[in-house]
């Protein structure tokens, strides 16, 4: 769901994985010559061939989009970043990495993210299916991660998600094809008059990302959760569209159950530049609630007031404001 335009607004739906729980170590991992990257405080972009490095003390910052999206949708999010080092890249089978062709596997998207960190210790965001990349990545490397913000990771492998939430679009790719999938997603989404009035390089560019998306929509369905939720021990800002749908800010919750200490739950209020700690019944005393925040690094649960799935898009600002909270967070730490 997207509140953004066709170009650069997230119009992710669903999400994506080969449920695979493998570890690989980093020398393991494969280097995409062809993922288009591009980032700030550099003059260069292109394929994953230059070494994008932060300012001595900062922190490094890499987007990661959802399903038929792209880079350039986190524009303005990272302009209003400035001066820090923001990375963003088209993932495999979208916009200028689309010669790629789609992945085989989820862990390629991770591989794909693990290339572009380049060893670099990073504040990762990950937006909806780019919001499931980070965790995985961030489980597997834990020393590779000092933050993270997730806004709306789908899980898609849980009983709860809609079976309509991408599932149109999957029958449509079975019947027709990928392309065909592809505009029927796009036509849901933005509405027939907006997508009549593209014009034909940008309709044919957009319907030969289909495979990508049949990938992102159906690889994670009935295959279990891709990322060990355990293993992210970095601070972590969950974001929700407070007008998102209920399946979405379900998501977001449920993650945030699944990060936060068992005996202690940390929330942040939008109104509120700090953290405020409140022990559940399960907390016995403030010795044990104290024990459960200092054995993991804190989950953040935060929604955007008046945003929708496309907040990175519709509302940089607000948007902006979790990454910059995961930035905070990845210097106290």
């Amino acid at each position: 769901m997207s509140d953004g335009s066709v170009s650069d607004g997230s119009v992710s739906d669903g999400s994506v994985s080969d449920g695979s729980g493998s570890e690989r170590s980093v020398s393991e991992r494969s280097v995409s010559d062809g993922l288009y990257v591009v980032a700030s405080n550099s003059s260069e972009s292109g394929s994953r061939s230059t070494r994008f490095s932060p300012s001595s003390g900062e922190h490094r910052i890499v987007f990661v989009h959802g399903a038929m999206d792209r880079s350039t949708s986190f524009s303005k999010v990272r302009a209003l970043l400035s001066p820090l080092t923001t990375v963003a890249y088209d993932r495999r089978g979208y916009s200028r990495s689309v010669g790629l062709g789609p992945a085989v596997s989820f862990h390629d998207h991770v591989d794909d993210l693990l290339s572009v960190i380049d060893g670099q210790r990073s504040v990762l965001v990950g937006h909806s299916y780019g919001g499931n990349v980070c965790l995985a990545a961030a489980g597997e490397f834990p020393d590779l991660v000092s933050a993270m913000v997730v806004f709306e990771a789908p899980m898609s492998w849980e009983d709860w998600w809609p079976s309509n939430a991408g599932g149109s679009t999957i029958a449509v790719g079975d019947a027709q094809g990928p392309e065909a999938a592809a505009e029927s997603f796009m036509r849901r989404i933005v509405g027939d008059a907006i997508w009549e009035g593209l014009s034909e390089s940008t309709k044919a560019a957009r319907r030969n990302e289909g495979r990508a998306l049949l990938f992102d929509l159906a690889g994670l369905r009935g295959r279990g959760r891709p990322y060990d939720p355990s293993k992210v021990v970095c601070p972590t800002v969950i974001g929700h569209g407070q007008l998102s749908l209920p399946h979405q800010i379900r998501s977001s919750v449920e993650l945030h159950e699944l990060l936060i200490p068992s005996s202690a739950e940390v929330l942040l209020t939008p109104s509120s530049s700090s953290m405020e700690v409140h022990p559940l019944l399960a907390a016995s005393s403030a010795d044990a609630l104290g024990a459960a925040i200092s054995a993991k690094a804190p989950s953040v649960l935060r929604p955007v007031p008046g945003a929708r799935h496309g907040a990175h898009s519709s509302d940089p600002v607000g948007f902006c404001a979790l990454v910059r909270e995961a930035v905070s967070l990845a210097h106290a730490t």
